[in-house]
């Protein structure tokens, strides 16, 4: 039974690598373990010209959370273009977390924001301020029990998900 279960593990594994989400400009290949408390793009929706971008990081009772931060498109010479309207508006946070057997793998996968583009988009720290709370006391056993926790949960659903694609 040991051997059965280290098989569909690595098989699964071995799925999730090969599983690389594309569209004309990015390539969401980096997963939200990947992505922890870096700038992000989404994969943007089929009736939208515009890419969501925004902050990942980990709230030790809710999970993995996507901050959207705004929209932007991308021109021919591979520029950014804000809107800058998007960026005064108050999104609700996206929790990354198990909502039905069916869920979307698509929200699982994203593309890391290069740092030459973060004048473009107007981003000014590498961390907001509002996310650095989140990661105070990370030597403590609660904290590595709580992200624990958080990290088994997710790597189960992102394997339950791979199942039902």
């Amino acid at each position: 039974m040991k051997n059965l279960i280290i098989q569909l593990f690595i098989a699964f594994t071995a799925t999730a690598q090969r599983l690389v989400w594309k569209d004309p400009v990015f390539t969401y290949d980096k997963g939200f373990l990947q992505c922890e408390r870096h700038w992000v793009i989404m994969p943007r929706a089929d009736t939208s010209e515009a890419y969501p971008y925004g902050f990942l990081y980990m709230d030790r009772e809710e999970g993995f959370i996507f901050q959207q931060a705004g929209v932007f498109n991308v021109d021919s010479q591979n520029k950014y273009l804000l809107d800058y309207a998007s960026t005064k508006l108050t999104y609700p946070k996206k929790k990354l977390r198990w909502n039905g057997f069916m869920a979307s793998i698509t929200i699982w996968h994203f593309a890391l924001i290069p740092e030459v583009h973060f004048k473009e988009l107007k981003i000014t720290q590498p961390e907001p301020d509002c996310v650095k709370p989140y990661y105070t006391y990370i030597d403590t056993l609660a904290y590595n029990y709580s992200r624990a926790c958080i990290y088994g949960n997710s790597s189960y659903i992102y394997i339950m998900q791979l199942i039902t694609y």
